[in-house]
């Protein structure tokens, strides 16, 4: 009899082993489902589905196409016989049109439990995305993750090192590596990731180098209505040269940027804390840096009105010149509403080192009622400002300020203008100085201890500097 029990119970355990795995794969697949579904309903085009189920271990590939707007209307030209706006059709599957290829190798059951198989999960995987039909051959992205049993996913995505140099482009990237996790397949992810050096240059000369990049993000939903990244991005040297910013690089070190946000029931916090070590554009280094902002007291039912307002906007059929009239006329209404009377902007603190001396500065803004219910949005605005910065500094400016328009009017008449003529610039040193001479004079700036400040007060549409007033309503109006 106690034989009999015995084998019994070996026989009900040695089906649980059995089923465990593929009841283990079936859960996976489900997740796996969930995904994909949640990228259709995203506006994704699925191309290809491929899941293979197995005892142990499946396979799964899916191919991606780009995502389209299903509401996207047609121009005015596209209207039907009635009159009607016709349907817009979704985009072809151009096999030449990049798409994203997802490769996925999945061990389920116990057979995939380590000796870290606490908390015990569902899967495991192993994958690679690749993009196919693209202009360029791009490296891949390799995968690998664990489901938990509560569907929650852990995936740490990795690049292999890549080093690229060809007569109109180059590229050099190593050490990129993400941490992501999500706590369900409908959860947002949180991501933290570390980029060790990317090095990007293009033909037309504009390039940028970036070493030790690290971010640690994770997902504040605003219900209704969007979802703000929290956390921290920092850089150890950053590098960055474009024509829009002309042949001197932008270039930064020791860069940290600490982004928050806090919410309630009807308001919204948000705020940004910058420190650098040194900052430096066309010849002018600074640093060290620290700015901070915070903008508290937005009105969140105005702003999910103004949403609900914009995504209706966005399914009535249109053409893009009226589509974007009409939203902009919707920003203007709009946007105001979104800041009551508890609503305030803080600057403070804006820390600078020059090196000519130090950089100093903070602001404060608030709503008040204004005198009448159809005074313009600028009349309720009250607050307070100080600017602090070395003299030497300010000089320099005023001197840049007068070499610049004289080098222009040179140009213009067809005269080299590098360098300026010793005479014109003896007189840009004495405009320079007559032009600071004045504003000390009369008050705008006021000399203490080698530096020059500037209090301002704004209350009732009417902005003081050092006590005198200056009116805002011809510029504003």
């Amino acid at each position: 009899m106690i034989l009999r029990r015995v084998a019994a119970m070996l026989m009900l355990a040695a089906l649980i082993a059995t089923a465990i795995p593929w009841l283990f794969g079936l859960q996976t697949r489900l997740v796996y489902n969930t995904a994909r579904d949640e990228l259709a309903a995203r506006g994704y085009r699925i191309i290809e589905d491929d899941y293979r189920l197995g005892w142990l271990s499946s396979d799964a590939r899916l191919v991606v196409g780009p995502s389209w707007d299903a509401s996207a209307a047609p121009s005015d030209f596209d209207s039907n016989p009635d009159g009607e706006a016709a349907s817009a059709p979704p985009p072809s599957t151009d096999a030449g049109q990049p798409r994203l290829q997802i490769a996925t190798r999945i061990a389920h059951g116990p057979l995939d439990w380590d000796a870290h198989w606490w908390p015990i999960r569902l899967a495991t995987l192993r994958g690679r995305l690749t993009v196919v039909g693209g202009v360029r051959r791009l490296p891949p992205l390799l995968v690998d993750g664990r489901i938990g049993v509560d569907r929650s996913l852990a995936l740490t995505v990795r690049t292999p090192n890549v080093s690229y140099a060809g007569r109109a482009q180059q590229l050099r990237l190593s050490g990129l590596r993400a941490e992501i996790a999500l706590t369900g397949p409908s959860a947002l992810a949180s991501i933290d990731g570390d980029l060790d050096q990317l090095v990007v240059g293009a033909a037309d000369g504009a390039a940028l180098s970036i070493d030790g990049l690290h971010w640690r993000l994770r997902p504040e939903r605003i219900p209704e209505l969007l979802v703000l990244p929290v956390g921290e991005i920092g850089v150890d040297h950053l590098w960055l040269r474009t024509a829009a910013i002309g042949e001197q690089p932008v270039e930064a070190d020791e860069v940290r940027v600490d982004l928050a946000a806090e919410s309630g029931t009807d308001r919204l916090d948000l705020a940004i804390a910058l420190d650098a070590g040194h900052l430096s554009l066309q010849d002018v280094r600074v640093g060290p840096v620290k700015i901070g902002a915070r903008l508290s007291g937005i009105d969140l039912e105005a702003a999910r009105a103004l949403r609900r307002e914009l995504d209706a906007l966005g399914e009535q059929p249109l053409s893009p010149s009226v589509r974007g009239l009409r939203q902009a006329q919707l920003l203007q209404t709009g946007l105001p509403a979104l800041f009551d009377e508890d609503a305030r902007l803080q600057i403070d603190p804006v820390e600078v080192a020059a090196r000519q001396g130090p950089i100093s500065a903070r602001l404060g803004l608030a709503m008040r009622p204004a005198a009448a219910a159809s005074s313009p949005w600028w009349q309720h605005l009250a607050g307070d400002a100080r600017l602090g910065l070395p003299q030497p500094l300010l000089l320099a400016l005023l001197e840049q300020q007068q070499q610049d328009r004289i080098a222009v009017e040179l140009r213009r008449r067809g005269e080299p203008s590098d360098p300026l003529p010793p005479e014109l610039a003896d007189q840009v040193a004495e405009v320079a100085q007559s032009s600071l001479a004045a504003l000390i004079r009369e008050r705008w700036l006021v000399p203490r201890q080698g530096r020059l400040f500037a209090d301002l007060h704004l209350d009732d549409g009417v902005l003081t500097v050092n006590g005198r007033p200056l009116p805002l309503e011809l510029p504003l109006q």
